[in-house]
C-alpha cells in the first residue's frame, strides 16, 4: 500500500502548484456560475453580473471576505461557506509547501550529518569486531598448538 501511495503522490507533489492553480481557477469558475444561478431570483442581490460573481468568488476563496458583495439566498450563503473552507485548505497547502521549501535543505543537512555519524560508528564497531576476532583467532591458534604438542607426546608414548 505504501508503494502504491508513493507512486501516486510523487507526480502530485512534483506538479502541486499547477494542480492548485487549476483547482483555484475551476473553483472560481464553478462558484461564479452557481452564485449567479442562486442569486438570479433575488432582485435586491448585489451579484447580478458575471464580473460581480467572479469578484465574489475570488474574494471568497481568498478568505479575505471584504463583505462588499453578500449573497441574499441561503444557497449562496452556504456556497460562500464552502468556498471559504476550500480557500483555507488551498492556502494551507501553499503555506505548507513554502515552509517545506525553506526547511528542506536544513533537514537534508541534518540527515547527512546523522548518516555520517552512523557510518563512523559502524566503522568503529566493525574494527572492534575485527580486532576481537583476531585476538580470538590467536588464542585458538595457541590452544591448538598446545593440543598438537600434547597429541604428539601421546602418540610418541603410545608407540
Amino acid at each position: 500500500m505504501k508503494q502504491f501511495l508513493a507512486k501516486v503522490t510523487i507526480p502530485i507533489r512534483r506538479h502541486l502548484y499547477v494542480y492548485l492553480a487549476a483547482f483555484i481557477v475551476v473553483s472560481i469558475a464553478v462558484s461564479s456560475s452557481l452564485i449567479l444561478k442562486f442569486e438570479a431570483d433575488y432582485p435586491n442581490s448585489q451579484i447580478q453580473t458575471v464580473n460581480d460573481a467572479i469578484w465574489w468568488s475570488t474574494v471568497g476563496i481568498s478568505t479575505i471576505g471584504i463583505g462588499n458583495i453578500v449573497p441574499e439566498s441561503d444557497a449562496g450563503r452556504y456556497l460562500t461557506l464552502f468556498l471559504m473552507v476550500v480557500g483555507v485548505v488551498i492556502f494551507s497547502v501553499i503555506t505548507a509547501k513554502i515552509a517545506a521549501f525553506f526547511t528542506e535543505e536544513e533537514v537534508r543537512k541534518d540527515l547527512d550529518k546523522e548518516i555520517n555519524v552512523i557510518e563512523k560508528d559502524l566503522n568503529r564497531v566493525e574494527k572492534n569486531i575485527e580486532g576481537e576476532v583476531a585476538v580470538d583467532d590467536r588464542k585458538i591458534e595457541k590452544q591448538l598448538k598446545v593440543l598438537q604438542k600434547r597429541l604428539a607426546k601421546v602418540e610418541k608414548s603410545g608407540k
